[in-house]
């Protein structure tokens, strides 16, 4: 006998319990006809380990100041409760930036071509203004070339081999992408 199909309730309370599953069902593309190709793929996901890296060395950690006073006052229950929200939180977050990054925030959805295409423009467009900010300026020349330099490089590598792979294997062009 085949599994039986869950019902609404059940998938809704799927998403409730998994931040993963739920993180997924809101980044990846989810039109038809989506092109899979496990090794643009493997692509999708390094240019996301390149910008994740790249971006740990940009953007300041912050830290929520403590809020003792209000744990004290909704008591143990309270803070089970908050402490398994944030757990889902920190899941659906962490997993839910890496596939906005491999999927460019489900630009994939209008064409294939677009992440690449865009994920190179982002990571140059942020470079340029690291150079215009003037950041890393305490930096010695050579450090601070490879810090604004290595993931623009990086990132265009693979976005172009992307594009090489989408064009030579499954027949997709730039050009068809501009048409519509």
């Amino acid at each position: 006998m085949p599994p039986r199909e869950p019902t609404r309730l059940q998938r809704i309370l799927r998403y409730v319990y998994n931040p993963f599953h739920a993180a997924q069902r809101v980044f990846r593309p989810s039109r038809s006809g989506v092109v899979v190709d496990p090794t643009v793929r493997k692509l999708q996901l390094w240019r996301t380990v390149a910008a994740v890296v790249a971006s740990m060395f940009t953007f300041p950690l912050a830290m929520a100041p403590e809020l003792e006073g209000f744990r004290d006052f909704v008591g143990i229950a309270g803070k089970v409760a908050i402490a398994l929200l944030a757990l889902w939180s920190l899941g659906f977050a962490i997993y839910g930036i890496g596939l906005s990054l491999v999927h460019v925030f489900r630009t994939a959805d209008i064409h294939e071509m677009v992440p690449p295409i865009l994920a190179t423009f982002l990571v140059w467009e942020m470079a340029i203004i690291d150079v215009a900010t003037g950041a890393y300026e305490n930096v010695p020349p050579l450090a601070r070339i490879a810090f604004m330099m290595g993931a623009p490089v990086t990132v265009t590598a693979l976005s172009a081999w992307e594009v090489y792979r989408l064009r030579r294997h499954h027949g997709l062009r730039l050009r068809a992408a501009l048409r519509g």
